[in-house]
């Protein structure tokens, strides 16, 4: 094991200035042991990050020996304290609440070294099937990624949990137990012993096929990033979508380019349900067409997706399903105002008159999607768009 991490210590070519999350587990403990063995003696400027989570009764106990062990190993300690943490989602904020610390203290210089191993990988896969992630998240863990401002290298994702059971034996080293490790009511920890035990029953050997099979994703992420990358170079501009080319592509790049598309516009990610939403708008790209989700109009204009943010505050729910509301857009199509003007100075071109109603409501120019089709407020609300005329 010391051999074959010590090989990929040397292909990775990490940083000379390193930094190690720890929490005194017996993961991380094997991985102070193995940095200090390997790149102490090779002059790299080493410090450990340790996360202290006040809300475990041992905290105090674990922090002292935490201490304890790098003060052993004359590797200095920067100790975060944790007091206030949720409930729900427990695993997710965790991990939110370590990323912020580490992008306070990393930077592009700096690799951060995580004790990651090939059953927290296969782990992390099915949290993804679950969750339903799209092909990204069947790579699951990834070895040697960049993570915004700086580099995240995991060397011991070769090795099984029991590997560095026995490497923590043979070598002595020291480490603590964290019960609710144990406790299924954590996702992780109900795949881990739950899942995995009833299929052991019936595969014995199911995690090689498994793990090969997250390779083979990973190689097949690769590829789709490139498709992307191309695309989006010949696009240069992150307003806007092109959509020329784009529904000609296969279904699962197009997909992959409005992710990144979205988030490039610094949208949360959207379910697969909007994702397929959007994707059926694409292709209708020579005509206008729109829909809203949160607190943003996705529309398509001149052969370009667009995101406009919505003013919530002026189109509240119960005021637009209100009567007095619906009497008086009703009898708005008798105000004489210019609406092909209008549309043609914000360069909304082939809009279907049969299928968007076009209204004038106080200084907005306001389209309502599928009104003529249904006096169901809730079918025909969903979907607007609206464009502010200046007096």
């Amino acid at each position: 094991m010391f051999k074959k991490i010590h090989e990929k210590f040397i292909n990775f070519k990490i940083n000379r200035k390193v930094y190690i999350g720890y929490s005194g587990g017996i993961d991380s403990s094997v991985l102070l042991h193995l940095c200090f063995n390997i790149l102490k003696k090779k002059d790299f400027s080493i410090r450990v990050i340790n996360i202290n989570y006040m809300n475990n009764k041992n905290a105090k106990n674990w922090y002292i020996f935490c201490k304890t062990q790098c003060y052993k190993y004359k590797i200095p300690i920067t100790t975060f304290f944790i007091n206030s943490i949720k409930d729900k989602n427990l695993e997710q904020e965790l991990r939110i609440i370590r990323y912020k610390i580490f992008l306070k203290l990393l930077n592009k210089s700096t690799t951060l070294l995580l004790a990651h191993n090939s059953n927290d990988i296969i782990e992390t896969f099915f949290l993804n099937l679950f969750r339903g992630c799209g092909i990204t998240g069947f790579s699951s863990i990834s070895d040697n990624p960049v993570y915004k401002n700086f580099s995240i290298f995991r060397p011991m994702t070769d090795f099984n949990k029991d590997q560095i059971f026995n490497y923590a034996t043979k070598n002595n080293i020291n480490y603590i137990t964290d019960f609710t490790n144990f406790d299924i009511k954590f996702n992780r920890n109900f795949i881990r012993y739950n899942l995995f035990n009833e299929i052991n029953k019936k595969w014995q050997n199911f995690k090689t096929p498994i793990l090969r099979y997250i390779d083979l994703s990973k190689y097949l992420n690769l590829y789709i990033k490139y498709r992307c990358n191309f695309f989006l170079k010949k696009n240069k501009n992150n307003n806007y979508l092109n959509l020329d080319s784009i529904n000609f592509l296969p279904s699962y790049i197009k997909t992959e380019i409005l992710k990144i598309f979205i988030k490039n516009n610094n949208i949360k990610p959207l379910s697969y349900k909007h994702i397929n939403e959007l994707n059926k708008i694409l292709i209708n790209r020579n005509k206008f067409s729109f829909f809203k989700i949160n607190n943003f109009m996705f529309y398509i204009n001149l052969k370009k997706l667009y995101i406009k943010k919505i003013k919530t505050h002026f189109f509240n729910f119960k005021f637009l399903k209100s009567n007095n509301f619906y009497k008086k857009i009703k009898n708005s199509n008798s105000l004489n105002f210019n609406i092909d003007g209008i549309l043609l100075n914000n360069l909304i071109l082939n809009i279907d008159k049969k299928k968007h109603m076009i209204i004038k409501y106080d200084n907005f120019l306001i389209i309502l999607s599928g009104i003529w089709k249904s006096k169901i407020y809730s079918k025909f609300l969903r979907n607007f768009f609206y464009i502010k005329v200046l007096k």
